[in-house]
């Protein structure tokens, strides 16, 4: 090798060691940039936006993505949200909207949502009884159904003595207790000599009938309000002869004699509230598919069959407001 050619190989050789010492200073420099998140230059606009921002630079973007000088924090924010007991509440034809507001600074582009365990809870039983003026005849025996929507009254007099019974609508004007409600009757003569004998086991009743289009009961309640208007005499135990009854698909779900309604309630109408807990599970008060339901409010004598005149001539029984509040699936 000659000399000028040895002189050029060392000085590429220097220039190349140069050359590395420089770009690993640089790569050096970088790193410890972006390792402690600023830079060394505080005059740059890039830099400031981004130590402006530095507390940010965890959230999401519009496009997922910053850059600019160093190396840019691709970030991917998954959120999950679980909301219960979202209340709504709409009628036929209308609708309502539930609002889940995100938190600030979040911008997403998709939404995925499923609906669980969806109930419906509402009133199956019309029993205001609002059905207009009424026939002005409030005789025994009577039957007032065609005054109303889905309501049928029925009887059963045992064969003994013979007992009229009757079921009239009365409008607010006609209302015995002088209280001004629509009200329906639950009316029980006696028979035999002075009027005054029953049979065990006489009874009347109105009742309901309609398809509840729902699965699986998880709540439900009866609501109605009962006066009683009786005629027994002096010996209270009397009134524990007659009890009101209410009954669902011919399950007995509560039974108050009238002595005990007249005392809870003052003489006056007394709220009835029954829980049906103790059903829910009862295929014979809720089937299982199809429900097809009945809600009976009956009369019934259940003393001994006797005449006897300290019982009265007749018992009465008025009752108003009545529904049957189910919540299910």
């Amino acid at each position: 090798m000659n000399k000028k050619n040895s002189y050029d190989y060392k000085k590429i050789l220097i220039l190349i060691s140069l050359m590395i010492i420089f770009s690993l200073s640089f790569i050096t420099n970088n790193i410890y940039t972006n390792k402690n998140g600023y830079f060394d230059n505080p005059n740059d606009d890039t830099i400031k936006e981004l130590e402006n921002n530095d507390l940010r630079s965890q959230g999401l973007t519009s496009d997922n993505f910053y850059d600019g000088i160093g190396g840019a924090w691709n970030l991917t924010h998954w959120a999950n949200r679980t909301d219960n007991n979202l209340e709504v509440s709409f009628e036929n034809n209308s609708y309502d909207i539930k609002n889940m507001p995100l938190d600030i600074d979040w911008i997403g582009y998709k939404l995925n949502a499923t609906i669980k365990d969806l109930y419906d809870k509402r009133n199956w039983v019309n029993g205001t009884f609002h059905a207009g003026p009424d026939d002005n005849n409030p005789s025994c025996p009577e039957n007032d159904s065609i005054f109303l929507q889905n309501w049928t009254w029925g009887e059963f007099d045992i064969v003994g003595y013979s007992n009229d019974m009757s079921g009239n609508y009365f409008d607010s004007t006609d209302d015995p207790t002088g209280t001004g409600n629509d009200v329906m009757e639950l009316r029980m003569n006696g028979g035999g000599g002075g009027n005054t004998g029953y049979d065990k086991y006489d009874r009347c009743w109105w009742e309901s009938n309609f398809t509840l289009p729902r699965g699986k009961v998880i709540e439900g309640e009866i609501n109605l309000v009962i006066c009683p208007y009786t005629q027994y005499y002096y010996t209270r135990e009397f009134g524990t002869h007659w009890s009101v009854q209410v009954i669902v698909n011919g399950i007995v779900i509560d039974d108050k004699n009238l002595i005990w309604l007249e005392d809870s309630g003052g003489g006056d109408w007394y709220p009835l509230k029954l829980q049906l807990t103790n059903w829910l599970d009862d295929p014979t008060v809720f089937p299982d598919n199809e429900k097809n339901m009945s809600l009976r409010i009956q009369l019934i004598r259940n003393g001994p069959t006797y005449n006897y005149g300290d019982y009265g001539s007749y018992q009465i029984v008025l009752f108003d407001n009545v529904s049957l509040i189910v919540k299910a699936e």
